[in-house]
């Protein structure tokens, strides 16, 4: 298939991929994180700035799902789309590709209907489908990434992407708690997501 109406060349695609592909996967993997967390918000004082700040992570976190699961599974493509098959021989996603999980298709469609557009189909009270399977779509996407570095051009995709995304433990780095009123600082904690 051919692009639709414009072309990058091999040399933007590689720029391309470090700077905004490698963000959504960075932002996807951070949000992750401070989800997966429990103790991230605990410290965030008042109780409403703490509840603001977990549903903006959640937020966060479906919309870079959602970004880069159409980036390799796009649904309504558009002209000025940039999408993972170009990075391929052909800008054909292989065969050996793998293809939408039902948990990736799942976090899409939930992305949509939550945080795209006020639906009735937004889930509502404190049922437990309301939260989201943060590490099952973590590791989703992680497979797609993977297989999406290893067989992507090289000349096409930027080598910092390819090291972070192949990292067994991925290495967030957090700031939690308040400034002290002496220093002015507060200390960062490092945790990190680990895959098999």
């Amino acid at each position: 298939m051919t692009r639709p109406g414009w072309t990058l060349s091999d040399c933007e695609l590689v720029d391309y991929s470090r700077e905004h592909v490698f963000y959504e996967i960075k932002m996807l993997f951070d949000t992750g994180s401070l989800l997966l967390d429990r103790n991230t918000f605990d410290q965030i004082k008042p109780d409403s700035v703490r509840e603001v700040m977990h549903f903006a992570a959640i937020e966060s976190f479906a919309t870079h799902v959602k970004t880069l699961v159409n980036f390799f599974y796009p649904e309504n493509e558009r002209k000025s789309d940039v999408l993972g098959r170009y990075f391929f021989p052909g800008d054909q996603l292989p065969s050996t590709f793998p293809p939408l999980s039902p948990v990736l298709d799942d976090a899409r469609r939930r992305a949509s209907k939550e945080v795209g557009h006020l639906t009735t189909e937004r889930i509502a009270g404190e049922l437990p489908e309301k939260n989201w399977p943060v590490r099952q779509v973590l590791e989703g996407l992680r497979a797609v990434l993977l297989e999406f570095v290893r067989g992507a051009s090289p000349s096409k995709i930027h080598g910092d992407l390819e090291r972070f995304v192949t990292a067994r433990e991925v290495p967030i780095f957090l700031v939690v708690g308040v400034a002290d009123n002496t220093t002015c600082s507060s200390s960062p904690s490092v945790i990190s997501l680990t895959f098999p």
